[in-house]
């Protein structure tokens, strides 16, 4: 917990930075008597020949569940698998109950949940520009091209800080 009095946004890779795919990223609003987060991404990878039985893999996310985190949502960029294709792993380990996305990824991670379990939960479909508060988050979508439909960048603020998050990026040599 933070022993000062300081109120601060702490942004922690849990994947998806040195490989294509598993992108998932937990940004924290860390204030000296809680700690609440947001998911951002879930994606899963195919791992292909070198792991032989594995169909996929996805980001390692026992730091969000470890450390006594209030998640307040997940919120999915776009509907790449490598953005939201291990959303139903998280929603179901993390217990989330509110999902935020475009109208289209919200769909995709619907169908891999039960009919109970999709009525439990708040389906959030956000637009380009659209101010959404969640808790002492502020998310604003922002369309963004990619290879996908429906793909955004988000701007999430907390606390004064702000992180504008583009989802996919690759530095080529």
């Amino acid at each position: 917990m933070n022993k000062t009095n300081t109120k601060l946004l702490q942004i922690t890779a849990l994947g998806g930075l040195h490989e294509y795919g598993k992108n998932m990223y937990l940004f924290e609003a860390i204030n000296p008597d809680s700690r609440k987060a947001l998911i951002v991404d879930a994606g899963i990878i195919f791992p292909g020949l070198e792991y032989p039985g594995v169909d996929y893999k996805l980001a390692d996310y026992k730091y969000a569940l470890s450390n006594k985190i209030a998640i307040e949502a997940l919120v999915l960029t776009n509907m790449h698998e490598a953005h939201s294709g291990g959303a139903h792993h998280v929603i179901n380990k993390c217990n989330i109950k509110k999902v935020i996305g475009s109208k289209l990824a919200l769909q995709l991670v619907k169908a891999k949940l039960g009919e109970a379990q999709v009525k439990s939960i708040e389906w959030i479909n956000f637009e380009s520009r659209q101010e959404l508060i969640v808790d002492d988050f502020k998310i604003t979508p922002f369309t963004f091209a990619t290879c996908t439909h429906e793909s955004y960048a988000v701007l999430i603020e907390a606390y004064g800080s702000k992180v504008f998050y583009t989802s996919s990026f690759k530095i080529d040599q």
